[in-house]
């Protein structure tokens, strides 16, 4: 049964590999080059900064999303990425520093070179995601977002994850 798997899964990646869009191919040749959000090396950031910046670079990738500063300066972390060609497009931030520290994600982020500043988890009581929390999140998102576009250019997006869509009345909370 093991070996009907193995051979189920190799052949699901060989026939995923043949039909691959040979435009996404010319993209990537093209310097569209793929890009990481730092959570996935959040482990080997705490570790060794520099040498995992290095790893990613190896890899072939130049472009990241960090979400944290693993205890660097933007500026000084903005130094790291240049030295090695990577650009940060996107700082992923906490939703109370995002309503709390607005300025100081601003001046990180721009720091950074971000074009974004994302936000990826509304906190929410025991009973889940309710009205009021949607109710606030959307005056908190709007208050924070004007304030990254007209004061330091950036667009400030969200990364759901799924509750926000319980739901209510005749839709969701999203909509």
């Amino acid at each position: 049964m093991k070996e009907s798997f193995l051979a189920g899964v190799f052949m699901t990646a060989v026939i995923i590999s043949i039909s691959f869009d040979t435009s996404a191919q010319v993209q990537y040749s093209k310097g569209n080059n793929p890009g990481v959000v730092s959570y996935t090396f959040r482990n080997e950031f705490q570790k060794d900064l520099r040498g995992t910046l290095d790893t990613i670079k190896g890899y072939g990738i130049t472009n990241i999303e960090f979400s944290n500063l693993f205890g660097k300066s933007a500026k000084e972390l903005r130094q790291l990425l240049d030295e090695r060609g990577i650009v940060c497009t996107s700082f992923g931030v906490s939703y109370p520093d995002l309503v709390n520290k607005t300025a100081e994600v601003g001046e990180n982020a721009r720091t950074l070179g971000a074009t974004y500043v994302r936000v990826a988890w509304i906190p929410h009581g025991d009973k889940g995601f309710t009205l009021e929390d949607a109710i606030k999140t959307v005056a908190d998102f709007n208050k924070a977002g004007e304030l990254l576009k007209e004061k330091y250019g950036l667009v400030f997006c969200y990364h759901n994850h799924g509750y926000e869509f319980a739901k209510h009345e005749n839709g969701t909370f999203f909509d």
